[in-house]
């Protein structure tokens, strides 16, 4: 009896919360989903992997649009859980 307990609390400790913390997005890479207007001047979505999830989130840019397919990463996160992002250009390996 002892014995099942003991393996029934062992399992219980490795179930995994389902939530995702938005902060958990910042320095990462991914891409535009529908594209990101230039200036802030809108939200588009990009897709976003966070604990082997892909999320998608609204995202901004201060620079040019973002098409979609472009690679991005984010540099911050503002109010309302919206995703500052930039284009890379680069290899990000």
């Amino acid at each position: 009896m002892v014995f099942v307990a003991f393996v029934l609390f062992q399992l219980i400790k490795l179930a995994e919360v389902g939530n995702v913390d938005i902060e958990e997005a910042l320095g990462k890479y991914g891409k535009v989903y529908v594209p990101v207007p230039a200036q802030r001047n809108g939200t588009g979505l990009v897709n976003i992997e966070i604990r082997n999830k892909i999320m998608e989130l609204r995202a901004i840019t201060d620079g040019e649009n973002l098409p979609t397919g472009t690679v991005i990463y984010v540099f911050k996160i503002l109010e309302d859980n919206i995703l500052l992002v930039g284009e890379i250009t680069e290899n990000k390996n």
